[in-house]
């Protein structure tokens, strides 16, 4: 008998082991060097975010009435290459981390296109981009060896595509926002993947590395 993708049984991972796999210690460095550099030389305003989130996964009502969310934090860094007066092209580049009871843990890496519109003291960001994920079930999944099937312990790695709306107030250095995210993962077949669409809602603030005068 061939057993079900996923069945019931699986403890905790080690959120320290996922991470290193993500992460490479050259890619640190190189991004913390390309941070430097345009703090220190360039013009164009970077910022950093971080937020707690709210996730579900069915239709896209945002309701989280379902009794069993999602919870997770949100952190990354938006690059703006073109500025103008009322409205901002950038590009966003995050790290997420969802846990979800009974279902299992995701760890996100999504770059995101971003148009921003600035009306007055707010600002609204359309952001649209891929991202890979590893995602640990919950519960064992089997995989065919041979003509055997045997449980695994491995990350699934997963393709998404992702589109947010986020409302920012523009104070000076610390900007508080909400944001309304969807992102669907993929293949479909043999992965463990869901057909329905993820739904976070999220609240953070952003932290401008540019003094207000150098921004505007």
């Amino acid at each position: 008998m061939i057993p079900s993708a996923i069945t019931v049984g699986r403890g905790p991972i080690n959120l320290l082991k996922l991470i290193r796999k993500v992460f490479r210690p050259r890619i640190v460095v190189l991004t913390l060097l390309v941070v430097s550099y345009d703090y220190t030389n360039a013009q164009n305003p970077v910022s950093f975010n971080g937020s707690g989130l709210l996730e579900q996964i069915g239709l896209p009502d945002f309701r989280f009435n379902g009794g069993n969310p999602g919870f997770g934090v949100r952190t990354g860094v938006r690059y703006t290459y073109l500025q103008k007066e009322k409205c901002d092209l950038a590009q966003t580049a995050d790290v997420m981390f969802i846990t979800k009871n009974a279902y299992g843990n995701t760890l996100l890496l999504v770059t995101q296109f971003d148009f921003r519109r600035k009306l007055k003291n707010w600002m609204f960001d359309f952001q649209l981009g891929p991202g890979y994920s590893l995602f640990y079930s919950a519960s064992p999944v089997y995989v065919q060896n041979m003509n055997d099937y045997t449980a695994t312990n491995k990350p699934i790695r997963k393709f998404n595509t992702m589109g947010t709306i986020a409302v920012t107030y523009a104070a000076k250095r610390i900007q508080p926002f909400i944001a309304c995210s969807i992102f669907l993962e993929y293949p479909f077949i043999n992965s463990s993947s869901v057909i329905l669409p993820h739904q976070t809602v999220e609240v953070g603030v952003s932290l401008n590395l540019k003094r207000n005068e150098d921004v505007n």
